[in-house]
């Protein structure tokens, strides 16, 4: 079965007191937004009906309940606990070890108009193991900036604040079981972002999907606003 997984597991600490002034121990992934999804989260697990047959979405222990009833009536989407609280990355490579499948997986607080569809042709063409959807994004603190050349993510680094001009990642993936993908895989010490482009970007094992159109990677108060903004 094709499968998305869908990490919903952060606490969301740096929006933490935003949330709080409008909706106490509400997980950001649950922020509303003036779409068919209603919430962030919510786009994001319709969006992934459109391509896949089951959507998993990973909850901690601590917002499983409400995100499990923020998701309530969506078909073939099953919410589970990510003991280990790993990030988008986390599920997802667990499953790729265990499957030694085609994997697919987001996080599951981001918005950008994308097809999954057209996402996997582009991995396709590229030929590479691991695809990554990049977009550029309203500016905002304490992100990380891709450079993508001829489809190969040919570098990346953490900035104070990203701009406009920046591609950055929206933490979307679809990564293939190769051998080298699945040994290095096994080999990181935690299935992290840093460590995981770190170690694969050097191999030109990434290319970097952008889909044309704004992202929006809502893990502070600016970017959710301004993500309403363009949404009104």
């Amino acid at each position: 079965m094709k499968t998305l997984h869908v990490s919903a597991g952060g606490r969301g600490e740096r929006i933490a007191g935003y949330i709080a002034s409008i909706a106490p121990l509400l997980p950001k992934h649950l922020l509303p937004i003036p779409t068919a999804g209603k919430t962030i989260l919510g786009d994001i697990v319709r969006r992934g009906h459109r391509s896949f047959e089951e959507v998993t979405v990973w909850a901690s222990k601590e917002s499983y309940p409400r995100i499990a009833l923020g998701l309530d009536g969506l078909a073939t989407t099953n919410v589970a606990i990510d003991a280990e609280m790993s990030g988008p990355l986390g599920p997802m490579l667990r499953s790729l070890l265990k499957s030694h499948a085609r994997t697919y997986g987001c996080a599951g607080d981001f918005y950008c108009d994308f097809s999954w569809d057209d996402f996997e042709r582009f991995h396709e063409d590229q030929k590479r193991p691991i695809s990554i959807l990049v977009a550029h994004s309203v500016a905002a603190p304490k992100g990380a900036r891709f450079r993508v050349t001829d489809g190969a993510v040919s570098a990346w680094e953490r900035v104070e604040r990203t701009t406009r001009r920046d591609l950055i990642n929206m933490g979307c993936y679809i990564i293939d079981p190769t051998e080298d993908v699945i040994r290095v895989v096994e080999e990181m010490k935690a299935h992290k972002e840093d460590e995981f482009f770190d170690l694969f970007i050097k191999r030109d094992l990434v290319s970097g999907f952008d889909p044309g159109v704004m992202g929006f990677n809502v893990n502070v108060s600016e970017v959710y606003e301004s993500l309403l903004q363009s949404l009104a």
